[in-house]
Order: C-alpha cells, then structure tokens, then sequence
C-alpha cells in the first residue's frame, strides 16, 4: 500500500492517472486484434531489456563451463555468458520468465536449462540462442537439476519425484516414474559413477541404481533432513550434502553412507568436482567445503562477506568464480576464512 504526503492535488493527480490507465488498460482487452498487435512488441521489449540486464543484478542460481565459455542463469530466466574466464559478461535474453535453477552442457555446442514451472530451455551455439524444448502435459513441478549419463541420455528431476528423460540431448522429454506409485518427496540431485546412480532429495532420501537409472532401490540414511545434491568421486565414491551443513559420505558405491565432521551448521547447496579430483561445496552464509578426492578429509571456510553460494566454477587460473544472490565473485581457496 502506498502513502502519500503532501497536498491533496497529489493525490488526486496520482488518482486521475491511475484511472485512465486503468480505462485505456480496458479498452485494449476489449479490442482482441489490438491486444494481438501489441503482444509481438511487448515481447520484443522485454527481450531489449533483459539484453541490458547485468549478472551482479541479479541472482544467479547455477552455472557451468562449456569449453572456453561459462554460461550462468537464474531468476526471470536471465542467462548470462562470458567467454574471458568471468571477467566481463553479456546476457542472452530468452522468451521465458521462470528461474532457470540448472544448466549443463550435454556435448559440444549443446547446453541445457531447465526451471520453475518444468520450463527446459535448449541452445545448439553454445548459449548465444535458446529455444524451448517441449516436456510432458502435466509437468508443471520445478525441474532442479539435470545430469547427462554416458550412454546419452539426459535426466532432468525436481518437486514431487518429477523425473524427465531425453534421449536426443534435450530436444524431447519423456515421464518417467521411479520408486513407488505414491513417492511424492522432492529429487533435489543425482551424481553418476560408472553404472551407478545415487538420487537423493528431500527428508533424507537416498535411492541407488545400479543399472544407470533403470531400477532403484532406496538405501537407509544416517540423517532425515534433506540433502540438496550429491556428487560422485574416483573409486566408487558417492558424497551427498544438505540442511544444516550435513556431508555424507558413501565408500561402497552408494549402498552405505556415514557422516563426515563439517564444522558448520549452514546448509550445502551444490558441489563443484575440481580439476585435481577434489570436490568443493558450496553453501549458505558463504561457506564453502573442501573434500579430499578419497573423500576422507574434510576443510571448511567462509567468504569474507558469508554471502550464498549456489554455484561454484573452477577458473584457469587458480581462481573459483562463486555464483550466488549478488551474481558474481573471484576468489581464491587460500584467502578464504577459517
């Protein structure tokens, strides 16, 4: 609700105003042909402004490396590429107006987004264009990740057990429906080892697959609060992450899983394989996890500003380019807080 102060003619400008806006706004919808004429143009005006849009305007929620170039997005289906190891950016507008929550890179040239609404987003030129790619009728839950498996196929897996399959890079997307017919838990991540898969998501849920994701089974848990993603190491190692700064760890190809000692309560969001084999997690207030590749050793540090990180990427030069609410930010491992 708005206040105003000052003299009444303010007011009633403001008001005289609001109503011939409100009239013209009217008599536009009773013309459909009109209204028909003007959607084209209101469309190309969103696009010229989200072209303007800066990434540290905005919150980024996840990103990825595609050869040379990173291509991050977030709300409003913002995207954003930089091909200068995150130094300057350039936004790609796109049709779309849900939050991109996900993006991968399904082979050369082919990326994939994916969001609110069950929106998936595709582009064949390395993130300059996207097009929408047609999912399931029905499918209205939000996608929240996405991973590519080695035979090709794509998995896309969100609110209430949605899991989509596509087996042409993201072009078409087929239901599919795993565990049990009344499952209706939240997928929040999936990490792929040789043939086995690890699906984890809400109030403790870790289901396995041993045959890249055409049976599950779900294994016991040692915590029940939810895991926000899961990320596969050498040797059969599986690491999930979640509420409360919760680190699991799974030695055996995900069929038992223990705690490991974090020292810190915030939440882990997402977590970034780093060229060395170590696995970087990334977290509420600024936290950030390093991991052993063994999966053994655990280090916690914090941003100087404890900022959110949704998303990590590893630069070429010994810098993590963090992704989170303010867009954004260069640092490096050794400057972090303890």
């Amino acid at each position: 609700m708005h206040h105003y102060a000052g003299n009444s003619g303010c007011r009633i400008s403001f008001g005289i105003r609001r109503t011939v806006l409100l009239l013209s706004s009217l008599a536009l919808l009773a013309q459909p042909q009109l209204a028909a004429a003007a959607e084209p143009a209101a469309a190309q005006a969103l696009l010229a402004l989200k072209a303007k849009a800066g990434i540290n305007k905005v919150a980024i929620l996840d990103a990825v490396r595609s050869g040379k170039r990173i291509v991050a997005v977030g709300e409003r289906s913002l995207i954003f590429v930089s091909d200068d190891e995150g130094k300057t950016w350039s936004a790609r507008p796109t049709a779309s107006e849900k939050s991109l929550t996900s993006v991968i890179a399904q082979r050369a040239g082919v990326l994939i987004a994916a969001g609110h609404s069950g929106v998936i987003l595709r582009s064949i030129d390395g993130g300059d264009n996207w097009t929408r790619s047609p999912v399931p009728v029905g499918q209205k839950e939000a996608l929240l990740g996405m991973l590519a498996l080695s035979d090709g196929r794509t998995l896309a897996f969100g609110g209430y057990s949605s899991l989509l399959e596509s087996s042409d890079a993201g072009s078409t997307w087929e239901q599919r429906s795993i565990l049990d017919a009344e499952m209706d838990k939240h997928f929040y991540g999936i990490a792929a080892s040789e043939q086995f898969l690890v699906l984890v998501g809400e109030a403790g849920l870790i289901s396995l697959s041993s045959d890249l994701g055409k049976t599950w089974k779900i294994v016991p848990s040692p915590y029940h609060g939810s895991l926000f993603g899961v990320a596969a190491l050498p040797n059969g190692v599986f690491i999930a992450y979640g509420m409360r700064g919760k680190i699991l760890g799974s030695f055996d190809q995900g069929q038992n899983w223990r705690e490991l000692e974090s020292g810190t309560k915030s939440p882990f969001f997402s977590g970034t394989l780093l060229r060395d084999g170590r696995l970087l997690l990334g977290g509420k207030d600024g936290v950030l996890a390093m991991i052993t590749a063994d999966g053994q050793a655990v280090e916690t540090r914090h941003t100087r500003d404890r900022r959110s990180v949704s998303r990590i990427v590893e630069s070429q030069k010994d810098e993590l380019l963090l992704f989170g609410d303010v867009g954004i930010r260069h640092v490096q491992w050794k400057d972090l807080e303890k």
